[in-house]
């Protein structure tokens, strides 16, 4: 299937049923509860929204991840789909990832077509529900990193991440130089793990009931 409106028709009409949610979360994290377990904590969670921009380059489907820049922060230095928190002038979570979006990485929000979303990821260091909203733009974006929060830009095709084969077992410096065991996705020099993989896992396994253009 090429770039076309019938996959586009075809995803938002598959994010209308029921979306893998836990199953994919918990092949990164197994020992993360769903998240109807969590209602005392989500009583008080942050809300947040990212966009998972998708986008044809060089004949296949692409998505952009940022490296977020150093800071004293538990997310420091992490790789994340653009993103942040929702402020009180936005009119809605949708409206949250498509203004950070523009913001981290310099695209033209107006020209981005918001398909749906997948299921939320409660993040207990941050304390933050983060609201994953998928966006089509018909051609590559010119994207430019907005520095003091973002490191890198970083570009995938959608089938270097499809498939359980692509996550695999990595370590991870965190903090003062402690190492975690993490799942994750290997991109470029890279490691997508933690809450972006949730992310990550459960939107490619949506894309492979699809006959998606990333084949």
């Amino acid at each position: 299937m090429s770039l076309n409106k019938d996959f586009l028709e075809q995803l938002a009409l598959r994010l209308e049923g029921d979306l893998p949610a836990h199953d994919a979360h918990r092949k990164v994290m197994s020992h993360r509860p769903p998240i109807h377990d969590l209602q005392e904590q989500l009583r008080n969670a942050r809300q947040s929204a990212v966009l998972i921009l998708l986008y044809p380059h060089l004949n296949e489907l692409h998505t952009v991840f940022i490296q977020r820049t150093a800071y004293k922060g538990v997310h420091s230095g992490q790789i994340a789909f653009p993103g942040g928190k929702y402020e009180l002038e936005d009119k809605n979570l949708e409206h949250t990832a498509l203004r950070e979006a523009e913001e981290e990485v310099g695209i033209d929000s107006t020209k981005v077509q918001t398909i749906g979303k997948i299921s939320p990821i409660y993040v207990p260091p941050s304390n933050f529900l983060i609201n994953p909203y998928i966006g089509y733009k018909d051609y590559r974006p010119n994207f430019i990193p907005e520095p003091t929060e973002v490191a890198g830009i970083l570009e995938a095709p959608l089938s270097d991440l499809i498939g359980d084969h692509k996550l695999k077992d990595h370590k991870v410096k965190i903090g003062e130089g402690q190492i975690l065991k993490v799942k994750g996705f290997p991109i470029q020099d890279k490691i997508i793990w933690g809450a972006t993989a949730m992310i990550l896992k459960e939107f490619t396994e949506l894309l492979e009931e699809l006959d998606h253009p990333s084949r």
